[in-house]
């Protein structure tokens, strides 16, 4: 199968389930892995595209089934919240039973006892206002508890982004939204891209800061790539970025273990010579609009436009057209 023909892999919740299914998974793909006699970087790719599509297939069910997202709060926000609705819940309940004028259920009186019972130091007289005006304090402190966490964490969010992008970190600052108006045509696109990389470039060999640098710096010896290298670089990246042409997220190279030492191997054999395959330098391009003129004169300005702009400026007369002032009785 092409790259082309590949369908998207959708995503899954990480459930208890899905730990399962990759689990077995990861198992088949090892199995397959040292059979395989003649492997190489395609297969492996093929093999993970497979394994991936798979266990997203058994985990979301037919292609076609839509399922409700709901908003994902971090466990300390629902813990907090869990909390803060079980004191709200025992606040409504004394403040019912003391506005009430009906006669008492004991059912009712043993429920209030029972809060006023864990809301009470040992020793003390237990009444409703002392126990309802704690109850109020204890959500309070929890509501704050949560606003607290909460700059906490978008601070440390912002901290990553301005680590990984600062463009983004300053764009999501300022609240710059660039609505796409006018859409730059494709062909444009790239013929003013190719003008740029597939135009090839002299650089000044004897530049004097490279003689300097390989005078003071030692050479470095090279050596293989290591599994703990490629185990690191893949567990930095982000689970469900863009992917590729080849469809494959971050996530399935973190939960299929089992292909990195093949991949590494085979890292290793392109560093040291072998052919570079021509499906592993492909990409895929995402224009994105820095502001709201999204035409194509945002990429590139024409070279006329700047030369009519010049030729619009007042140029200075030569010292031989200079005019004389005419003389006459006014003062000028």
């Amino acid at each position: 199968m092409n790259l082309e023909e590949r369908e998207p892999i959708r995503k899954i919740k990480g459930a208890k389930k899905d730990k399962e299914i990759i689990m077995r998974t990861n198992n088949e793909v090892q199995n397959m892995l040292e059979s395989e006699e003649n492997l190489d970087l395609w297969k492996i790719n093929c093999l993970l595209y497979a394994a991936a599509l798979t266990i997203s297939d058994e985990s979301n069910g037919p292609k076609g089934t839509k399922m409700n997202k709901k908003e994902s709060k971090p466990l300390w926000q629902k813990r907090i919240e869990f909390r803060i609705q079980d004191l709200r819940r025992n606040l409504s309940v004394l403040a019912n039973f003391k506005i009430t004028s009906k006669e008492k259920g004991q059912q009712t009186t043993h429920k209030v006892q029972s809060i006023l019972d864990k809301y009470t130091a040992e020793g003390e007289e237990s009444s409703i206002d002392n126990v309802m005006e704690q109850l109020r304090q204890r959500i309070a402190v929890f509501s704050q508890r949560i606003r607290r966490y909460q700059k906490r964490s978008n601070q440390f969010s912002h901290n990553r982004s301005f680590e990984t992008n600062c463009k983004s970190f300053y764009r999501n600052i300022k609240g710059d939204s660039s609505d796409i108006g006018e859409i730059p045509e494709k062909e444009k696109v790239e013929e003013f891209w190719k003008g740029i990389y597939e135009v090839p470039t002299q650089h000044n060999s004897e530049a004097g800061w490279i003689k300097d640098s390989e005078v003071t710096n030692n050479k470095m010896e090279w050596t293989d790539l290591g599994d703990d290298e490629l185990i690191t670089t893949i567990k930095n990246l982000a689970n469900w970025k863009a992917p590729g042409p080849d469809k494959i997220q971050s996530f399935w190279f973190k939960k299929i273990p089992s292909i990195h030492k093949y991949l590494t191997a085979e890292y290793n054999k392109l560093l040291n010579g072998k052919e570079f395959p021509p499906w592993l330098a492909k990409g895929t391009t995402y224009l994105i609009a820095k502001n709201r003129e999204t035409g194509f004169q945002r990429f590139g300005k024409p070279e006329k436009s700047r030369n009519q702009q010049q030729s619009k400026q007042p140029q200075p007369e030569k010292p031989g057209n200079v005019k004389q002032p005419e003389k006459s009785g006014n003062p000028q």
